[in-house]
């Protein structure tokens, strides 16, 4: 039997569902409301089932954790290549921030290795949308000093896990725009893992969007949201030899520093 406190955050879920086509079709102005009032939004239709576990199957075969690098330490220009850490602990600028997650970088300028380039192009195009941009701003090439840290996350079964945090937001800010995050839902809880998933917590409460979010499902929050994610299926062996557990993947502007810039590279469509 469904709780009254279980029912309310169906419904919180419900309300903040926007369910379109095409990003010509996306309220900017519903966005927002959304965001001040519950803190996310969840944009389901943009990108399919099928593209999804079309490029899990990619992400799948090229997967190596022989390609794992440190947590910290990465050289710049590193990060904008095909570009694999595993992120464990804290790092010496954000110490309360703590996880366990592997990142895959995989931006606009370099081989689409995984086939995720046109979902990541779906996402940028959303994002430009809701800061007000030209649909191509700053996806496969640097424009006013930052570009787009496409990535893949993955949070391994047996323990993978992010503590709740508000995202910095420097990359946005340094060219005066509000700091607004997508991330898409790449499995869906009680099919690809048992327990645990994405959460916000917001006046006291905690909501899993992962409780209700569908494959494809693109969720959306800023500065302000407080989230993280619980441990994926603790009570299974952590497993970092295989690309499972919880898999997400966003495209957030980072701020350029510099050592080796591309932007002239041909674009994959």
């Amino acid at each position: 039997m469904t709780t009254q406190v279980e029912q309310n955050k169906i419904l919180m879920f419900e309300r903040n569902l926007v369910s379109l086509n095409s990003v010509e079709e996306l309220s900017v102005e519903s966005i927002r409301q959304s965001l001040n009032r519950d803190g996310f939004t969840c944009i389901r239709g943009l990108i399919h089932e099928a593209e999804i576990i079309i490029a899990r199957q990619h992400l799948r075969s090229q997967f190596s954790r022989a390609n794992d690098h440190p947590s910290v330490g990465e050289k710049p220009r590193e990060i904008k290549s095909n570009f694999q850490k595993l992120r464990v602990g804290s790092s010496p600028a954000y110490p309360s921030d703590t996880r366990l997650a592997r990142n895959i970088h995989n931006p606009l300028w370099e081989k689409d290795i995984y086939a995720m380039h046109n979902i990541f192009r779906k996402i940028i195009t959303l994002r430009n949308k809701l800061l007000g941009k030209v649909k191509d701003y700053a996806s496969d090439h640097i424009e006013d000093g930052v570009w787009t840290a496409a990535r893949i996350q993955q949070y391994p079964s047996g323990g993978g896990f992010m503590s709740p945090h508000r995202d910095v937001t420097e990359g946005a800010k340094s060219v005066g725009l509000e700091y607004v995050q997508l991330l898409l839902l790449m499995t869906k809880k009680g099919v690809d893992y048992e327990r645990g998933g994405g959460f916000i917590q917001r006046n006291g409460e905690t909501i899993m969007w992962d409780d209700f979010g569908e494959l494809g499902d693109v969720i959306v929050y800023d500065g302000s949201t407080m989230h993280g994610v619980q441990d994926i299926d603790p009570h299974k062996s952590l497993d970092l030899d295989t690309f499972t557990g919880r898999i997400v993947a966003v495209c957030p502007l980072y701020k350029d520093l510099g050592d080796v810039a591309k932007w002239n590279a041909p674009k994959d469509r």
